[in-house]
């Protein structure tokens, strides 16, 4: 049963990520086109799988914060366990940041690069 609602609850936050296939066929429009994929490049779909990786290391720095918070409460007078959650915390909060920094610095590359942002 907990399998089952592990994949339900996977499946809802992988949703919006899912292709979903074109009613008409895909006519090649250059060099870089996938057949029946639509209109989407190669590019395209890199850029999909970028946002899908930052978006799921955001959601692994939530959950990490998450069970650091529960480790910090928990701990109820255990100073080594206090330290744990406190870290882990900390160690989630100044990932997303460098997340945020690399993710920024990426959007400002590719803008110079004239590819677009993501």
């Amino acid at each position: 049963m907990k399998l089952s609602r592990f994949a339900l609850s996977l499946s809802a936050l992988l949703a919006p990520y899912v292709a979903i296939a074109d009613a008409e066929p895909a006519e090649p429009a250059g060099p870089l086109t996938l057949t029946g994929m639509g209109d989407k490049t190669i590019g395209d779909i890199l850029m999909g799988y970028g946002r899908l990786a930052t978006d799921g290391a955001y959601f692994i720095c939530a959950a990490i914060f998450i069970a650091g918070a529960f480790f910090y409460v928990a701990s109820v007078g255990n100073d080594t366990l206090q330290g744990y959650g406190k870290g882990m915390m900390i160690g989630s909060v100044v990932g997303a940041l460098v997340i945020a920094g690399a993710n920024g610095i990426m959007n400002t590359v590719l803008y110079f690069l004239q590819l677009g942002p993501s």
